[in-house]
């Protein structure tokens, strides 16, 4: 939860990435009256790094804040692949107010968010008409797609299926890249929502971060062998990079054995 209670006047502004998919209702909605009513809300945030660098992980902070519907969606869906995600941004990050002492955050600017997003008001409203409002179907209410870990046990699982099929194609032909621009971006979100998590889950962190290690040897043999792309070689190392399954220097030697 947030910190110790202070005073706005006691506290410093600053700006916090809100991590992706986890804007959740923290009680059972009793705000859904419209897209404006406000509704206890738990958010995970990442205080900025003040130098402008990559803030870690590891730094996430869980706060309640009361948030109208339509905002609570957007903060939720943006940087996923879920619901309206193609017509919000890829990140966002909302004013807070944070314990000078600590840097705890005491406070989460909602008005500020709101007037900052408001562009996707007309999105969010419409998804929440659809999935929440009172008229809606009961069963599509907040209905959550698959954990992050799910997707990228199910990513893995389908790159060796592919891998397989080209080693049985047997052409001998170099093997071209198989992703668009968006998978790739699809590819990036999932991995960005998966590094949060497994920054809260060791467990999971290290049985993904296995997978990973186990699948590299296999990914860099096929790259070797033509029947991966260089393409979707690269998309596979920036899963792992961006996930946290592996460090940057782990994936710059398995792509220096793949093209060496």
């Amino acid at each position: 939860m947030a910190g110790p209670r202070i005073r706005r006047t006691e506290s410093v502004a600053a700006r916090a990435l809100v991590v992706p998919y986890t804007a959740r209702n923290a009680l059972d909605n009793e705000s859904n009256i419209s897209a404006n009513s406000r509704a206890k809300t738990e958010l995970w945030l990442v205080v900025d790094r003040a130098d402008g660098g990559p803030s870690e992980a590891s730094d996430q902070q869980r706060v309640t804040a009361h948030v109208p519907n339509w905002l609570r969606l957007v903060l939720y869906y943006a940087g996923s692949n879920y619901g309206p995600s193609e017509h919000l941004p890829a990140e966002v990050h909302v004013q807070v107010w944070i314990d000078p002492a600590s840097g705890a955050i005491v406070e989460v600017d909602v008005d500020e968010a709101a007037a900052e997003l408001a562009a996707y008001r007309d999105v969010a409203v419409q998804e929440w008409k659809e999935t929440e409002a009172p008229l809606a179907d009961v069963r599509g209410a907040i209905a959550l797609p698959g954990e992050a870990v799910r997707a990228a046990k199910g990513l893995l699982s389908t790159w060796r299926g592919a891998l397989s099929g080209l080693r049985d194609d047997g052409s001998g032909a170099a093997a071209s890249g198989s992703h668009s621009a968006a998978e790739v971006e699809q590819s990036r979100r999932t991995a960005n929502a998966l590094k949060y998590q497994l920054a809260r889950k060791p467990k999971q962190a290290a049985k993904v971060r296995a997978s990973a290690l186990e699948a590299g040897p296999m990914m860099v043999a096929n790259v070797k062998g033509g029947s991966m792309s260089v393409a979707d070689f690269d998309t596979w190392l920036q899963f792992q990079v961006t996930s946290g399954a592996v460090s940057p220097e782990e994936a710059d030697e398995w792509r220096r054995s793949a093209l060496g």
